[in-house]
């Protein structure tokens, strides 16, 4: 839930790779705020629970240290904020316009 120990982690991990010293395997372990679907409430957590998790939560962290520690500009923050939902909604758009793959298209990126 650390945006800047992932990217730590990862940077040691290329590292190695790099040097020679073979792979890495990194389990990051994140919290869902919602159900396992979108047709599931989360029942199972408290409101307690979850509000706890939301004080954890690593974009709103990151975002905090940008601010606060390495001076970045709110306004900076909010123009990047922008671009990433316009990708969004322009990857969302893409993908509903696109047409449905065929049954066979399963077989494609099969290598094994």
């Amino acid at each position: 839930m650390s945006v800047r120990a992932v990217y730590r982690e990862f940077g040691e991990a290329v590292e190695r790779a790099r040097a020679g010293d073979g792979p890495t395997l990194l389990e990051c372990k994140t919290y869902r705020y919602m159900g396992h679907s979108r047709f599931e409430k989360a029942s199972y957590r408290t409101k307690e629970e979850l509000e706890e998790w939301k004080k954890r939560d690593p974009v709103k962290l990151f975002k905090e240290f940008l601010l606060k520690e390495m001076k970045i500009d709110g306004k900076d923050l909010g123009r990047i904020d922008s671009q990433i939902d316009k990708e969004i909604s322009d990857s969302v758009e893409y993908s509903e316009k696109s047409p449905d793959p065929a049954p066979d298209d399963y077989k494609k990126y099969l290598y094994a």
